[in-house]
């Protein structure tokens, strides 16, 4: 299992165009204290990446399609708080856009997130980035934060770390 791990993870490094159509291979990105656990070449051609480390998660998405109008960002992006709702067990979704008082990140079309309910307590928080030529979610969980601010604040500098290492 190894060897078929170590094989796709050398497609991917060494020819990231077959991973994905137009995205930047951003699977050799260093995250702080965070490992690379996977990094899979879908069924659809998208490409997921994790990193973990002991009580946090990141994941990256990304889709071998952009999507090229802001109705199916829309889409996308209740989809995934939907998503977000059903793993929180809260349905309390807070949103940030990217405009000019709040600027996250220039590709930011939406930035979704909540806490749970259910224990252990987690923060749960999904990016949304988009341009003509890709389409990402970064989706972070921090189990049991020390706040939800800290936590929220966290995983917007580790979204823009992968973003713009390139």
């Amino acid at each position: 299992m190894k060897i078929l791990y170590f094989i796709l993870l050398a497609i991917l490094l060494f020819n990231p165009g077959q991973a994905s159509a137009k995205c930047p291979n951003r699977i050799t990105n260093n995250l702080q204290e965070f490992k690379l656990l996977s990094a899979k070449l879908l069924p659809d051609r998208s490409v997921q990446v994790i990193w973990k480390n002991n009580q946090k998660i990141i994941s990256l998405l990304q889709f071998d399609f952009p999507s090229n109008s802001n109705s199916q960002l829309k889409i996308l992006a209740n989809s995934l708080s939907k998503q977000l709702v059903k793993v929180a067990q809260n349905p309390k979704i807070k949103t940030i856009n990217n405009d000019a008082n709040l600027k996250i990140h220039k590709r930011l079309f939406r930035l979704v997130f909540t806490s749970s309910i259910k224990i252990p307590h987690s923060m749960e928080i999904a990016g949304i980035f988009s341009d003509s030529n890709c389409t990402e979610i970064i989706r972070y969980t921090d189990i049991q934060p020390s706040s939800n601010s800290e936590s929220l604040n966290l995983a917007i500098n580790l979204m823009k770390l992968i973003l713009d290492k390139d």
